[in-house]
């Protein structure tokens, strides 16, 4: 399941183009957190940030099904190896994930600026889930999140 954005155009309006994460926070019917992903995965992005250019469409994976119907969520997950050919030393990222444990109610997802780490957006969705199929997300009318 993914969520897609895009940044429009707004007529006589310089919009910015941010660099942003995506910090996912996965909810109970409590409030309560059930796991988080501090850096989600950008389909098509190398990197774990995305450039929200006027216009373009990005999509940030939520979760997939996984063996017995679990759902699985990915994240970027940056490790160094010191030794390696490839990155010079630099950081590299690698995909990581995990089941949920929990049954979701809500998910949060927060765009985070990557140069100031200050939220840009929060998201939330409302999830309905039925055993074996694809969970049902909408916009969360009780939220008060924008």
């Amino acid at each position: 399941m993914v969520a897609c954005f895009r940044n429009d155009a707004i007529a006589e309006q310089r919009v910015q183009q941010p660099i942003v994460k995506a910090h996912i926070i996965y909810k109970d019917v409590h409030g309560r957190e059930i796991t988080d992903v501090s850096n989600g995965v950008w389909l098509n992005e190398c990197k774990g940030e995305t450039t929200f250019t006027i216009g373009e469409k990005r999509s940030l994976i939520l979760f997939h099904f996984g063996r017995q119907g679990m759902l699985i969520t990915p994240w970027k997950e940056s490790y160094t190896h010191a030794q390696s050919w490839m990155n010079d030393g630099l950081p590299s990222l690698r995909i990581r994930d995990r089941a949920i444990t929990g049954d979701i109610d809500r998910i949060e997802i927060r765009l985070l600026s990557e140069s100031s780490g200050s939220c840009i957006k929060q998201i939330v969705l409302k999830a309905e889930v039925r055993l074996n199929e694809v969970p049902t997300l909408t916009p969360d009318p009780t939220s008060s999140a924008g």
